[in-house]
């Protein structure tokens, strides 16, 4: 079961639109930071097609501006030992520019 942790950061005057689509998928938990504009995502899947198409529903977030893993973890299968995921950022099909 994957389970990654991200920091989303909305588009500008969006963190809260952005906190409630989180919200609404099953495999998401939202943590607010308290004084920054960002919110902390812990995702956790079941297997890998599962985080494949989470990453996909997360791309189609409008309120979303980038989302940069920093952390991933699966539990190990057939003997294997458990494997982290290094940071990486998911690229979105946005504009650098910000919405007001």
């Amino acid at each position: 079961m994957p389970i990654k942790s991200y920091i989303a950061y909305p588009v500008l005057g969006k963190k809260e639109r952005l906190q409630r689509a989180l919200i609404a998928m099953p495999e998401c938990e939202v943590l607010p930071a308290a004084e920054h504009d960002l919110l902390v995502l812990v995702t956790d899947t079941p297997n890998e097609d599962a985080e494949k198409q989470l990453a996909a529903r997360l791309q189609a977030v409008a309120e979303l501006q980038c989302l940069a893993l920093v952390s991933g973890y699966q539990d190990p299968t057939d003997g294997d030992e458990a494997n982290t995921t290094p940071m990486a950022t998911i690229p979105l099909a946005r504009s650098a520019k910000r919405e007001t």
